[in-house]
């Protein structure tokens, strides 16, 4: 399972999508978005699955 600041890793340097962008495509806050990279919230199984997709 990856942790909230490998997804940021993938998200900025491989896919250049940004928390705005990702908060969209989740349907989620920016401001989650944020917490759940620094790892300071738990990322949900579903949400987990969803972003995923999006950053693979």
């Amino acid at each position: 399972m990856l942790t909230g600041r490998q997804f940021y890793l993938l998200r900025t340097i491989d896919k250049k999508i940004t928390r705005e962008e990702l908060s969209e495509l989740l349907e989620i806050t920016y401001n989650d978005v944020v917490l759940f990279e620094n790892e300071k919230k738990t990322i949900p199984d579903e949400l987990y699955d969803k972003w995923l997709k999006i950053v693979k």
